[in-house]
């Protein structure tokens, strides 16, 4: 490479965690074990842990810690699937820009799927009937009480389309991945959109590889 770069891989003129980005795009073997099975009151005690240090650009700092929490470890989570996003479609009439992670490719099938799960069956039930959509800048109950599940672009499997994934939107599912926090989200901007979301922090991640399912109906 001739020249230095900002993200490893494009010109970029946002900051970014390099050391998040290093976390993120790790491809954990599939013979790993899950080391947890965590619930929703598990994650609520976990983000309660979180250094009051960590900020959106300092991920390293508060590696030790967020280690002892379990980051990094395959964990297994089963939930309802509250919905999905597909990242690469942008929000506000604004085309997505792509993240540093995945080196700010705007091409089909380089974004990320943002799988909400929730542990309430009464609440799961009324979206598998009406199959609500998250809405920019309007959460509902579904985007408040949700835990966030990043089926990353890298090693999806062919196999798990954005409507393959939906489809099971309401039902209860199995996802296994790698626990994080994901401080890119550490920022006024996601607070707006989504005050009080449970699980916007703590983050599965690499999800969706070729010899590992990532999300299984049950």
């Amino acid at each position: 490479m001739s020249r230095p770069i900002s993200t490893g891989c494009t010109e970029s003129a946002h900051k970014y965690d390099a050391y998040l980005n290093f976390l993120k795009n790790q491809v954990p073997g599939a013979a790993l074990a899950s080391t947890a099975l965590l619930s929703g009151t598990d994650f609520k005690s976990l983000e309660g842990q979180i250094p009051k240090t960590l900020h959106s650009g300092n991920h390293a700092k508060s590696a030790p810690a967020l280690a002892n929490l379990g980051e990094g470890n395959i964990v297994t989570v089963i939930a309802f699937l509250y919905f999905v996003e597909d990242t690469g479609k942008g929000a506000n009439g604004q085309p997505s820009i792509g993240e540093t992670t995945n080196c700010k490719l705007q091409l089909p099938g380089s974004y990320d799927f943002h799988i909400g799960l929730g542990f309430d069956p009464a609440l799961a039930q009324q979206i598998l009937q009406n199959k609500p959509q998250p809405v920019f800048g309007q959460p509902t109950e579904m985007d408040k009480t949700s835990v966030v599940a990043e089926m990353t672009p890298h090693t999806r499997d062919a196999k798990w389309t954005f409507a393959r994934v939906n489809s099971l939107q309401g039902q209860q599912v199995k996802v296994v991945g790698q626990l994080m926090v994901d401080n890119v989200h550490l920022n006024t901007k996601d607070e707006l959109q989504f005050p009080g979301r449970e699980g916007e922090l703590l983050a599965l991640h690499s999800l969706g590889s070729p010899s590992r399912d990532a999300v299984l109906c049950l």
